[in-house]
């Protein structure tokens, strides 16, 4: 057992990268966009963090090619939809409610904001996959929402403990911002021990932003509404926008608003993925600050071709 639950999380962790670099290359079209995108979400801080919870490893590891196989599924439906079905129940028995909530929020978004077949058939496909994954689940979620309904999460309990402090941008710049030491030397945020560390890396942030700026679809912009709206709620109480959403939705089943942090692991990598898309297609004589568009150093009287920015060579 010493090893093999080792063993169990690197692997998640290698199906995840896999998987992410699968997705944003079917969404993308950009192969260098997907293997950063990969790269960024199996070695960003939460996926790290996830390997002492096997089970959120295991979820975060299926939760690429969940959304991959559902899009699939609901598109050409067939065998497409019955390998759906097997992939979302895969990941639905590794026992991680809010990583599984997440994943079918941001399968939701993406039939809804990418539609391609007409409602009806839509809903008729996402029904279809949804059924029979809770049939083949059923013997371990009947027992999960018993026990949920018995438990102290049923009236709606949680108190926001485990928030993310007011300064949680700054981990995703600098790993150890606010953190304490335990007496067993791991560091932990000052204000929640959920997650260890939600630092993405300044590449991973600078491609995220190329993307928002460059491609400008309406699904690179859901995601980054999606990212903001995540890091603001992931802050509880002192946020106000939970306070506002906890009277209209049962958000104290989940607990810890820290665990919204998990949906800005897994906007960033896909923005960076599009970001690199953004950066390719860009033409020299525009590359004037491609991966940071806000640069203050950008001038518009240099000469057509000349780079304002060191990025811009990127």
């Amino acid at each position: 057992l010493s090893w093999s639950v080792g063993l169990f999380c690197v692997l998640h962790l290698y199906l995840g990268g896999l998987g992410m670099y699968w997705l944003t290359r079917n969404w993308t079209g950009s192969e260098f966009g997907a293997a950063v995108a990969a790269i960024a979400y199996s070695f960003g801080g939460l996926s790290q963090t996830a390997l002492m919870w096997p089970n959120n490893s295991a979820a975060l590891g299926w939760l690429p090619w969940v959304l991959l196989a559902a899009e699939f599924g609901c598109r050409q439906s067939g065998r497409s939809l019955l390998v759906a079905v097997i992939v979302g129940s895969l990941q639905m028995l590794t026992g991680a409610p809010e990583i599984i909530l997440f994943t079918w929020l941001l399968v939701g978004l993406r039939l809804v904001v990418v539609r391609e077949l007409a409602w009806h058939m839509l809903a008729g496909r996402v029904g279809v996959m949804v059924l029979l994954i809770t049939g083949l689940c059923a013997a371990q979620l009947l027992p999960f929402l018993d026990l949920l309904v018995h438990s102290q999460r049923a009236d709606g309990s949680g108190d926001a403990d485990w928030a993310s402090g007011a300064f949680v941008w700054g981990n995703y710049f600098v790993p150890l911002l606010r953190t304490l030491m335990s007496s067993s030397g791991t560091f932990y945020q000052a204000d929640q021990y959920w997650v260890v560390a939600t630092y993405a890396g300044i590449g991973t942030l600078m491609f995220a932003c190329a993307g928002v700026a460059r491609q400008r679809n309406r699904w690179v912009i859901t995601l980054a509404i999606l990212g903001v709206a995540a890091l603001v709620l992931s802050m509880g109480n002192k946020g106000y926008v939970y306070l506002l959403l906890d009277k209209l939705l049962p958000l104290g089943v989940m607990r810890y608003p820290a665990k919204f942090m998990v949906l800005v692991a897994i906007v960033l990598p896909i923005l960076a993925a599009y970001g690199v898309r953004g950066i390719s297609e860009t033409s020299s004589t525009e590359k004037r600050c491609a991966t940071l568009p806000l640069c203050p150093r950008c001038c518009s009287s240099l000469p057509a071709g000349r780079s304002a920015c060191v990025w811009s060579g990127i």
